[in-house]
């Protein structure tokens, strides 16, 4: 009888948002067409919910995403993921997007699944 109530909830409980690979990047101009600085690359298995502090000796005011269509990050002008936020993400069919910040400079982000 308990087998098969573990059973009945394991799917449940192996049901994590799962990420195809994303790259994040920092780059200090509008439109991604500056040098920009790596942030981090997302893998299976990484925290959807972990707050990034973006420490790259500039304040970052375009952010671009290399994966696929199924993530989204939001971007915070804080250095902990509070307060003032924008959410940036790829478009529908495109493998790379490039968001310019209408907040000012980013501070810190989170990406999560976008299904």
């Amino acid at each position: 009888m308990q087998f098969s109530k573990l059973i009945a909830i394991l799917p449940a409980l192996l049901a994590v948002p799962v990420f195809g690979q994303l790259d994040v990047y920092a780059h200090p101009c509008s439109d991604c067409k500056c040098n920009g600085a790596f942030l981090h690359q997302f893998k299976n298995g990484d925290d959807p919910n972990h707050c990034y502090n973006i420490n790259v000796g500039f304040g970052p005011y375009s952010v671009g995403l290399k994966g696929g269509d199924s993530v989204s990050c939001q971007m915070y002008h804080s250095s902990d993921c509070s307060g003032l936020q924008q959410s940036v993400g790829i478009k529908k069919g495109q493998s790379y997007g490039c968001t310019g910040t209408q907040i000012g400079s980013f501070g810190s982000y989170k990406c999560t699944t976008g299904k």
